[in-house]
């Protein structure tokens, strides 16, 4: 996790709270869930790509199903305003996919990551 990145983003809240005028009890509250939504989305988006990084680690070579080798792609992700970069693996030959982060989150496949919105995926190059 970047520590610059943290401290830039705390500080980011902090002046906005600094700089805040007298003002009504809902406005604050919606500052405050904002702060909390930005700081939490950098703390999920920052694990989530620990724990993808861990999986892509025990990457496994030859396809369950047929024992052909597989191909690797790197997924992205859009969930609300978090970014989700996640491995997916590929049989050529048999043409079973696999997304060993969503296995290990506990989702099905195509299930949406948040109630908020439905999963975007486009392929990195």
């Amino acid at each position: 996790m970047n520590n610059k990145t943290l401290g830039d983003i705390f500080q980011e809240i902090n002046n906005d709270f600094t700089e805040m005028g007298p003002t009504n009890l809902d406005e604050l509250e919606d500052k405050v869930l904002r702060a909390m939504q930005k700081l939490g989305s950098y703390l999920m988006e920052k694990k989530i790509e620990d724990w993808n990084s861990l999986l892509y680690e025990e990457k496994q070579e030859s396809c369950k199903v047929c024992g052909s080798k597989q191909e690797e792609r790197q997924i992205a992700t859009w969930v609300s305003d978090v970014t989700i970069k996640r491995y997916k693996r590929y049989c050529p030959k048999c043409k079973e996919t696999e997304y060993p982060l969503d296995y290990m989150l506990g989702l099905q496949p195509r299930q949406r990551y948040s109630n908020m919105e439905s999963s975007l995926m486009k392929h990195c190059v």
